[in-house]
């Protein structure tokens, strides 16, 4: 079944492929997408596989650590967005090499396996690639599932996807998950028995890598709107619009082309709106700002006074709150928090954000937070200290990762 689908999806897939080539990736993405142009890597390097923007993110505190430990260690990072690739840019090791990965066609996975032949394979949370992993695990390479997460919404994808995803849990060496939930998952899902583990959330490890306090993107005092999706900014605009006490707010949209529109959307509410790919100065008047721009969100966080995380009110299952979190910025969140479950269940119970039941509240929670400094503080220091405490889950990866590999990651074997 998963060869048919793969085929009827062909021409959607190139379709898909074009347009973002078109749009951000370039002719690199477009062509390493189809399984050409693909780097040709003499050393077998350690693959590592990120979907995207978060799970660049969740890898960059191991991979660090990796090169740390291993320096003479070849690293090739793959993503399947051009979003995921400047995060690796920003974020991961400088001698770490990038290419997309190819879309899990026959010939592709033949021809991405044959280029890189890597002596090991990492791969981020719940990415299954059958035929990717068949020839990857052919060259001898152990795969193992870092921060393995399955979410409902995985879990309920059809039986014939299901099927796929267990024949590419044959080719797993170890699945390394977040929590006994997760583990459980993988289990039930097909990974072969004995091959899962818990070992912990590495997004917590975070905290360990990019945490300095960068440089403001506008600046304070503001509250921030993080990776929304409609309707929220209509919603954030709405409290800012009637409370004229409330310091500036900054909207990051989740997809930042939407800026222009956006724009033109809340100055239809009578909003002055400044723009951020339009270079708009932040004048007095100007009571909402619009940072449309890639790779800011860090040093959003770092100085905004508190932060509403988007997804969460609109049903797409939450964006991740600890990028704020690990900055120590107050995070509020709707109800619809599925994808970061684990994540915001931690950061609740120890008292260190806040969760709406519904898009009513968020006015009056807004402007009280806004209006306590000590409640902040208070919110500000249980999500340092929450981060401090998971921020050990590293040293656990690490440490799984060298019983499973083993003497092939000898220091010498790089030299």
């Amino acid at each position: 079944m998963y060869r048919l689908a793969m085929l009827l999806l062909t021409p959607y897939a190139l379709y898909y492929t074009l347009r973002r080539s078109l749009r951000d990736g370039g002719w690199r993405y477009l062509r390493q997408r189809l399984g050409l142009g693909l780097p040709d890597i003499t050393q077998r390097p350690l693959w590592t596989h990120c979907a995207s923007v978060g799970e660049v993110h969740a890898a960059a505190p191991l991979l660090h650590a990796l090169r740390t430990r291993y320096p003479a260690l070849p690293m090739l990072v793959t993503t399947n967005t051009p979003t995921g690739a400047a995060a690796a840019r920003n974020r991961l090791p400088d001698t770490a090499r990038h290419c997309y990965l190819p879309i899990d066609w026959v010939f592709a996975a033949r021809a991405f396996a044959r280029r890189v032949h890597p002596r090991a394979a990492i791969v981020l949370e719940t990415e299954l690639w059958p035929r990717a992993f068949a020839r990857i695990a052919a060259t001898g390479a152990p795969i193992v599932i870092v921060n393995g997460r399955l979410s409902q919404r995985s879990l309920g994808v059809p039986r014939w996807l299901q099927g796929a995803q267990r024949t590419a849990l044959q080719h797993v060496s170890a699945v390394l998950a977040r929590n006994d939930e997760d583990a459980r998952a993988f289990e039930a899902l097909g990974a072969r028995p004995g091959t899962v583990q818990t070992v912990g959330n590495l997004k917590f490890a975070a905290i360990a890598h990019g945490a300095a306090n960068p440089q403001p993107v506008v600046e304070p005092p503001y509250w921030l709107a993080a990776s929304t999706h409609a309707p929220e900014e209509r919603l954030c605009a709405r409290v800012q619009l009637d409370n004229p006490q409330l310091p500036l707010l900054v909207i990051a949209p989740r997809y930042p082309e939407r800026g222009s529109a956006l724009a033109a959307e809340l100055t239809k509410l009578g909003a002055q709106v400044a723009l951020r790919s339009r270079n708009d100065d932040v004048s007095a008047s100007a009571r909402i700002y619009i940072a449309d721009t890639l790779g800011e969100l860090d040093a959003l966080f770092a100085h905004a006074q508190l932060a509403f995380i988007g997804g969460s009110f609109a049903p797409r299952g939450g964006q991740n709150l600890l990028e704020a979190a690990r900055h120590g910025c107050p995070v509020i969140v709707g109800p619809h928090m599925q994808n970061f479950a684990d994540e915001t269940r931690r950061l609740l119970d120890a008292g260190a954000a806040l969760q709406l039941d519904n898009s009513d509240a968020l006015q009056e929670t807004i402007i009280a937070l806004s209006a306590d400094p000590q409640r902040r503080d208070e919110l500000r220091s249980a999500l340092l200290q929450t981060m401090r405490t998971e921020a050990h889950v590293l040293e656990r990866y690490l440490e799984r990762l060298q019983q499973l590999w083993g003497d092939q990651f000898a220091l010498e074997a790089f030299e």
